[in-house]
């Protein structure tokens, strides 16, 4: 059963996510729409984890289409897929005790190079044509071409976000025992 309790924070964590990652758009590669959905299924379990990759992700699209100009496309259920696994290992990571500064800011490098291959296969796809050459051999071009630019910066901006989760979890009990 969702609750009002669920629903608060599904829509506090997405407006958070969001929110965050349009005031950092222009910054390439760092975004908090990863972190946010994994907080969010850490601190709150599967169920919320899910419905904030889910609500962020749909909320996430118009707001970068319209600062950024057009709906992503293939790739859209691609970040859907990413973020609301984001918030399932959110969970999991929780529930068998992810604590440590170090170990997060690992989880958080790995989720974004998965991201970024796993997205990488939509922007591979509208730009292949099996006569030239194979899918494997553009996506990888693709994904290398980019490593430099997109996916070290990403992996490296996630590791540091990611290595403040204990205090992000901290200060948001803080926030929560006051106000309940």
């Amino acid at each position: 059963m969702v609750t009002t309790l669920d629903v608060s924070r599904t829509a506090t964590l997405a407006a958070t996510a969001v929110t965050t990652s349009t005031l950092l758009i222009y910054i390439p590669n760092v975004e908090t729409i990863t972190l946010t959905c994994f907080i969010a299924g850490y601190m709150y379990g599967k169920r919320i984890g899910i419905a904030t990759g889910i609500v962020t992700t749909m909320v996430w699209e118009i707001i970068a289409s319209t600062l950024m100009g057009g709906f992503s496309g293939i790739v859209f259920p691609l970040k859907l897929l990413v973020w609301t696994l984001t918030g399932v290992l959110g969970a999991i990571s929780h529930d068998i005790k992810v604590e440590k500064h170090w170990e997060l800011a690992i989880i958080g490098g790995f989720l974004a190079l998965f991201f970024d291959l796993v997205v990488t296969i939509g922007v591979t796809i509208p730009l292949y044509d099996s006569s030239k050459k194979s899918f494997l051999t553009l996506y990888l071009f693709y994904f290398v071409q980019g490593l430099p630019f997109f996916t070290i910066p990403h992996i490296l901006s996630n590791a540091a976000l990611f290595s403040i989760i204990p205090k992000i979890a901290r200060a948001m009990k803080i926030v929560e025992n006051h106000y309940s």
